[in-house]
C-alpha cells in the first residue's frame, strides 16, 4: 500500500539525545487513514486477538472512528502501529531516495518485530497515543521472553487526529538491556523508553545512508 498526498513537516534543529530530539511530523489525509484502517481490519481478523486468552493478546485498545471508518477495540492498536510504520516509511523514502514500504502481507502470528527492512537493516516501529512514555513488551503473561528481531527501534506518537510524530530512535541493544517493569495494565512486563533518551531521527538516516 502506498500513501499519497502526505504532507511532511520537518523541524530542522534536532536534539542530541540528552533532551528530547525535535520530532519529525507527518500529516496524513483522510484517504491515508482509510487505507491504513482497512489494513488494520485485515490484520486483526487474521490474528484473531479476540480469541486470545492472555491480557496483552486481547488488547487494550478502544473503539474509534478514523477517516470515517469504525475500528473495534481489537483493531485500533493495530491501526496505531500501522500509521507509525507508514509515516516512517514515507520519511525514509524521502530522505534516502529509495522506495520503502511496510509489508501488506497478513501475518497470523505478527511480524516478529520486522516492521520495516531498510537497506538490510530491520526496524521495529513503536507508536504510542495516550501514554507519556514508549513501552516495549519483553515478557509475556507466563513469564516467557518476547523476542524482538530488529536492529533498531523507531519511536512515534499519534495525536489522535492526523499527525504522526517520529520522536527518535535507539539501537535494539540499548532498549532491550533496560530494566523490566510490571505493565500498568495486564500481567506482562515492559521496558520503558522516555523521549529524553532518544537519538535524533536524522542520525538514523545518516547511518542508513552509509549502507546504500
Amino acid at each position: 500500500m502506498t500513501l499519497k498526498n502526505m504532507e511532511e513537516s520537518i523541524v530542522l534543529t534536532e536534539g542530541i539525545g540528552i533532551k528530547p530530539p525535535a520530532p519529525v511530523a507527518v500529516v496524513l489525509t483522510d484517504g491515508n487513514m482509510r487505507l491504513i484502517a482497512a489494513e488494520a481490519k485485515r490484520q486483526a481478523e487474521a490474528r484473531n486477538y479476540n480469541g486470545r486468552s492472555d491480557s496483552w493478546g486481547k488488547g487494550f485498545g478502544i473503539s474509534m472512528v478514523v477517516g470515517g471508518v469504525a475500528l473495534q477495540s481489537s483493531e485500533s492498536p493495530i491501526f496505531v502501529g500501522k500509521i507509525g510504520e507508514y509515516a516512517t516509511a514515507h520519511i525514509l523514502t524521502r530522505r534516502l531516495g529509495v522506495r520503502i514500504e511496510p509489508s501488506a502481507e497478513v501475518l497470523t502470528g505478527g511480524d516478529g518485530g520486522a516492521d520495516l527492512i531498510v537497506v538490510g537493516k530491520v526496524l521495529q516501529i513503536k507508536t504510542r497515543r495516550s501514554v507519556p512514555v514508549s513501552l516495549i513488551r519483553v515478557r509475556d503473561d507466563r513469564g516467557f521472553s518476547v523476542f524482538h528481531k530488529c536492529d533498531a527501534f523507531v519511536f512515534c506518537s499519534w495525536d489522535g487526529v492526523r499527525t504522526v510524530r517520529i520522536l527518535g530512535w535507539l539501537k535494539s541493544g540499548d532498549v532491550l538491556s533496560k530494566q523490566e517493569v510490571n505493565a500498568r495494565c495486564g500481567d506482562h512486563k515492559n521496558v520503558e523508553v522516555h523521549d529524553s533518551e532518544l537519538l535524533p531521527f536524522s542520525r538514523l538516516v545518516d547511518e542508513l545512508r552509509l549502507c546504500l
